[in-house]
């Protein structure tokens, strides 16, 4: 028998190792900073004419072909590569191993079980065909469990230096883009686990259906262009998604526009917000881009309150094939002040989830762009 000290000690023993020691080795050890960026890793910061390096992430089969447009987009050429390292993630089942697989280092063996990715791994490679010289294109397969996937994806996205990660939306709607299909809540999660801790700029695209839209590939052959628009209401989210519209607009076969909503009052007031000045010498940018002659369209519209701005979105809502904005989580806006209350998706910023609600209908694809959160 157990002497009652002993006892004591024990139990001590066993409450301070289960329920003191684990939370203080989670205060003092965080395994989320291994992802950090502690370099500037986005596009605004990106050399001129430099690869620009995405990773695109697969959920479903349906993913791919929205995927393979949106990359067509960036306008890859042997002046301006594309670097693509695409990733399929899948639930791992069972008793198995996580496992991170690289086609492009696969055995002979080992191809027999590629693990349900031939799909990704033929369409990606046939994109890499099209554009032979232009983009480099990687495939990977991760097996694993929900709660451990952004690790994956953030640690492929830190070991290869990418500069952004696109995810695709948790959820899919039918061939006319009406009724929503899938609903998954283990997508959602972990698309808001890798935007808060992605050691890049981070992109949540949502597409309504693979049938609902025109793609590049369509609009060449038709002699029309790809309607893109990039809405600026400032911040560096938006800066960043407008860095992205610019290198849109060197391929002739996309319209890109970009719609700046500015105030009254911000037309009035002297500009001494810092943040505000970097938005204007951006856009003055662009405007001396389209003086020079550049394949863009620039257009400032004044909104003074969120209603006016959910009238302007209504009003151009299917006039384009892609809407490009930026997330700007928890930035105060006089074009967005109140709506908050009424977003359904936080993770898509207030115009985001506008463009993708039901009381707009909008068909288009929508491109959500978060620049990198840096660590200091």
């Amino acid at each position: 028998n157990l002497r009652p000290m002993t006892f004591t000690v024990l139990s001590l023993y066993i409450l301070l190792n289960s329920a003191i020691i684990p939370p203080l080795l989670r205060r003092i050890y965080d395994p989320s900073r291994m992802y950090a960026g502690y370099e500037k890793r986005n596009m605004l910061h990106m050399k001129q004419n430099s690869e620009l390096r995405i990773l695109s992430c697969i959920y479903r089969t349906d993913d791919i072909r929205p995927m393979i447009n949106l990359l067509e987009a960036t306008c890859p050429s042997r002046e301006n590569p594309v670097a693509t390292y695409v990733l399929h993630l899948m639930e791992l089942v069972g008793q198995a191993n996580p496992v991170l697989i690289s086609h492009r280092l696969q055995t002979r063996k080992s191809e027999n079980t590629s693990y349900n990715s031939e799909n990704v791994v033929v369409s990606f490679e046939q994109f890499r065909k099209d554009f032979f010289g232009s983009v480099f294109v990687s495939t990977y397969t991760a097996l694993s469990i929900p709660k451990m996937m952004h690790g994956d994806i953030c640690m492929l996205a830190l070991n290869n230096t990418t500069s952004l990660i696109i995810l695709p939306f948790h959820q899919t709607w039918s061939a006319n883009g009406l009724a929503i299909v899938s609903d998954s809540k283990m997508i959602r999660k972990l698309n808001k686990s890798v935007l808060d801790l992605s050691p890049c700029s981070v992109g949540i695209f949502v597409y309504r259906s693979n049938n609902g839209r025109r793609t590049i590939k369509e609009t060449s052959a038709n002699f029309s262009s790809y309607e893109v628009c990039m809405l600026f209401l400032g911040g560096k989210d938006d800066r960043e998604a407008l860095t992205l519209a610019r290198r849109m607009a060197r391929d002739s076969r996309i319209n890109i526009t970009v719609v700046s909503l500015i105030s009254s009052d911000q037309k009035a007031k002297q500009i001494t917000d810092w943040d505000r000045m970097l938005d204007l010498e951006l856009l003055r940018d662009v405007k001396s881009n389209v003086l020079a002659g550049a394949d863009l369209i620039f257009t400032e519209e004044v909104v003074n309150d969120a209603s006016q701005t959910s009238e302007l979105l209504k009003s151009i809502a299917n006039e384009y094939d892609l809407f490009i904005v930026g997330r700007e989580k928890g930035r105060k806006s006089p074009f967005t002040d109140g709506l908050e209350e009424w977003s359904e998706f936080e993770e898509l910023g207030v115009i985001g989830d506008l463009l993708t609600s039901k009381d707009l209908n909008c068909q288009a694809f929508v491109l959500v762009i978060q620049q990198q959160q840096q660590m200091i």
